[in-house]
């Protein structure tokens, strides 16, 4: 059986209102005792491991004592660079990378003896945990005690699970979260249920309105849309008498849902884009797997997923071969860049208005004090140090509570800061649509290409992809054509997305889908194996040693698909 979620849009735009809200507002607090929890647990076990033993104190101070030297040490160099001679520079950097290397190797000490120290307290970390698990127990009740409907509670826990394991493996930390109108609906389904009893609406879990039968293949394209258009309702609390709360949005079915498979759990998810709320319903299913051929024999796709820059300005992706002599790209247009660049542009524009704008408000509000002129309370209160504010939504927040509080003397600055937060208003809309629309149009093309490729082929490989790593390559941050950066070009191709819709479609179709890392493959000539040294942003590459032009990502595709071939030729 496999796991599959069908997700489908809301043409409404309502709001965050009632039980909903309620339930959200239930949901945002439930995390945020779970963060405090986890974080106060994190800090009883340093303080258990570092009071351990002296040896680890020991080793704590120097690396905290090696930190501070390193950051004053950069601090400095930041403060000589445009003053300072290269001789001087140079030998600053020699002394910042020894004081790295010292840094890494006591790191490495502290971990090591941390680890030993873990096994002797072992006994006491496993008492810890079980007390902070009879806390998560406590709190789990005590929402439900608030009304926080069971299965919201649990879908809270599941993300604390899921996030608390990752910040175990990465050394991060959890956030809090504030609320902002948006958030997830879940409802469990216990002993699941199809989708002939949601149509049915017999149940008191989830139901949709019937779509009619012809509305996934009527022969015009209007009229299935019309068709599609339905409504669905799912319970997101228990009322008086233990009836049903249903939070009820239409919603465009575009799909169908396999008459055999299961529903366990559905959840509506509101979402802002700019200031305007998008809706989505997503149903869960099991489904049988459809039976997968550990080798087939037919046609094999290589898919090389890499990001560079062509010399019209688009952007590859991936490129492709296959064991029949066929090949191709994945491209996304230089609209994208353009986009991006656009997106860019935008914020850059709001930065510079913030900017004046907090300047006029803190010198209107010291010629006013100067003056002895006292402006009312809330004013001096929330309007402390603007010039080092941060965020255009505070500024915004502070205007619109001016707006419904206007006094004498503030004609001088009122208007420009409420012409300031319109423009804003309406720039912070077309950045944030114009992200969104990029987006959009960016996964649509991926799940056509996606749908294709398994449609014709029998199984997929892929390189494998290391994200973090490239982002923090060498060069990752220099500056390539039209100004953009090279981690811009990552974020405008999203290949994590672009591998998620291939596998997703190989998978659904039973196709055979494998991974294999060849990272070092696509740097080196396919003629020579001399190691690029060339920008491997752009294309094609000359090798330095034979001479010859070659597609680094080509060869990568070429050498996995070989790779395959002898596999399969060897089973």
């Amino acid at each position: 059986m496999s796991v599959r979620i069908y997700q489908y849009g809301s043409p409404s735009k309502m709001s965050v209102t009632g039980e909903a809200e309620n339930q959200l507002r239930l949901q945002i607090n439930f995390w945020n005792q779970l963060v405090g929890l986890e974080r106060e647990f994190a800090l009883r076990y340093r303080e258990m491991t570092n009071n351990a033993d002296e040896t680890i104190a020991s080793l704590n101070k120097q690396v905290d004592l090696k930190r501070e030297e390193l950051a004053a040490l950069r601090n400095e160099m930041k403060k000589k660079r445009p003053k300072s001679d290269k001789a001087v520079e140079s030998g600053a950097k020699q002394k910042a990378a020894s004081l790295l290397e010292e840094l890494k190797l006591l790191i490495g000490k502290l971990r090591t003896y941390r680890g030993e120290i873990a096994i002797m307290l072992k006994p006491r970390v496993r008492e810890l945990e079980d007390e902070r698990r009879e806390q998560v127990k406590k709190l789990r009740r005590e929402a439900a005690g608030r009304g926080l409907y069971w299965g919201n509670y649990n879908a809270v826990l599941d993300s604390y699970q899921t996030a608390r394991i990752r910040a175990l493996h990465s050394g991060g930390v959890l956030h809090f979260r504030r609320y902002d109108g948006t958030g997830r609906w879940t409802c469990q389904i216990q002993g699941t249920m199809t989708l002939e009893e949601a149509f049915s609406k017999a149940n008191n879990l989830f139901q949709i309105d019937p779509v009619p039968e012809d509305a996934w293949n009527h022969p015009i394209k209007g009229e299935r849309k019309r068709l599609c258009r339905t409504v669905a309702r799912m319970r997101i609390a228990s009322g008086e008498g233990a009836h049903p709360v249903w939070l009820e949005i239409p919603i465009i079915m575009h799909r169908p849902i396999h008459p055999g498979a299961k529903i366990p759990m559905v959840s509506i998810n509101a979402k802002k884009v700019g200031d305007a709320m998008r809706w989505f319903l997503n149903v869960t299913v099991i489904e049988e797997e459809p039976q997968k051929e550990p080798f087939p024999s037919g046609r094999i796709l290589a898919v090389n997923i890499s990001c560079r820059e062509k010399p019209e300005g688009s952007l590859r992706v991936a490129c492709w071969v296959d064991n029949k002599e066929g090949a191709g790209e994945v491209n996304l247009d230089s609209s994208f860049v353009a986009t991006n660049s656009r997106i860019s542009e935008l914020q850059r524009k709001r930065d510079e208005n913030f900017n004046l704008a907090k300047e006029r408000l803190a010198q209107w509000l010291l010629q006013t004090g100067e003056k002895g002129i006292a402006g009312p309370e809330w004013l001096l209160q929330n309007a402390t140090v603007p010039e080092q504010w941060k965020a255009q939504s505070r500024l915004a927040a502070l205007i619109v509570q001016w707006r419904g509080n206007r006094f004498e003397g503030d004609e001088q600055i009122f208007p420009f800061l409420e012409n300031w937060r319109k423009q804003d208003k309406r720039l912070w809309i077309w950045q944030a649509n114009l992200r969104d629309k990029m987006a959009g149009r960016r996964q649509e093309q991926y799940r056509v290409f996606a749908a294709k490729a398994a449609a014709t082929y029998d199984s997929v490989i892929f390189k494998k992809l290391d994200l973090r790593r490239s982002a923090k390559s060498g060069g990752a941050g220099k500056p390539v054509a039209g100004g953009l950066e090279r981690r811009n070009f990552k974020n405008i191709a999203g290949l994590s997305i672009l591998q998620g819709e291939i596998r997703r479609a190989f998978d659904a179709a039973g196709k055979l889908v494998v991974e294999k890392d060849c990272s070092e493959r696509s740097q080196k000539c396919p003629f020579c194996e001399k190691t690029a040294e060339n920008d491997l942003a752009k294309i094609p590459l000359s090798c330095s040693k034979c001479g010859n032009s070659y597609d680094p990502d080509v060869a990568g595709a070429n050498e996995l698909l070989s790779n395959r071939v002898s596999t399969f030729n060897r089973t």
